[in-house]
């Protein structure tokens, strides 16, 4: 496979080493040095970084489209007629590659976190999320470098927009506080998106598609468990505020 060539393609043990160091700084390295040092002013850095996923996050939701992978799924993506062209294929692997990168990139979100000492924001839902979605990424390029996981990236990218433009916006200070009212409905984005993954995953899995049975199976499982921790935390933050 040509996925084998790529970095962190090859082998298990970068990825490894990345969910171990995150981990380790995030959980406990990390809250250790800031112990007795006063939170960093990072507001030029995040305005940045966050634009810069802004564009990241953009691309992977095009890309999809520019290179016509959903159109193909759309049309003949469960069982295709004559095979998965090669072009396909190969854009597919691509993709997957490239969002690999960016969910590696985004494990910065909890680092800035624990430098401001936001620690109420190193939640199990976030650290949890940041990991487990690299993972599965790595698992679909290494073993199911196929065209139907690409719905999961496609579908995440275009919520990250979003999401990115609220963190940058929320960075650039008071002045721009009033165009950051939308933050309650970015959760509800998310609920919906693994509602729309959970369906599609159940499609997969119901008219038996390219994709194997049990990871139809696991992604479902994901879907539902993303989906119970998301509505536990819009429930804890939002429906309080409402008492």
């Amino acid at each position: 496979k040509v996925v084998d060539t790529w970095p962190l393609a090859d082998s298990p043990i970068p990825l490894i080493c990345i969910t171990i160091t995150y981990l380790l700084f995030v959980l406990k390295l990390g809250p250790w040095i800031m112990e007795k040092r006063n939170p960093f002013s990072l507001n030029k850095v995040l305005i940045v970084y966050n634009f810069t996923l802004v564009l990241i996050s953009l691309i992977l939701t095009v890309w999809p489209i520019s290179k016509k992978l959903i159109l193909f799924l759309y049309q003949d993506g469960c069982h295709p007629r004559n095979g998965v062209p090669y072009s396909i294929s190969y854009w597919s692997a691509v993709y997957t590659w490239f969002y690999l990168l960016s969910k590696i990139c985004e494990l910065t979100d909890t680092v800035f976190f624990v430098l401001r000492k936001k620690y109420n924001q190193v939640s199990f839902l976030h650290v949890f999320h940041h990991t487990i979605i690299m993972v599965l990424a790595w698992f679909h390029l290494k073993y199911l470098p196929g065209i139907q996981g690409v719905v999961m990236g496609f579908l995440n990218s275009g919520v990250h927009i979003f999401m990115y433009l609220y963190y940058m916006l929320a960075a650039m200070g008071p002045a721009y506080q009033k165009y950051v009212w939308w933050k309650k409905h970015m959760t509800r984005i998310q609920l919906i998106q693994f509602v729309i993954m959970g369906i599609y995953m159940s499609g997969l899995l119901i008219f038996n598609c390219e994709m194997p049975r049990p990871v139809s199976a696991y992604f479902i499982f994901i879907s539902i468990l993303f989906l119970l921790l998301f509505i536990d935390f819009y429930t804890k933050t939002y429906k309080k505020k409402t008492k």
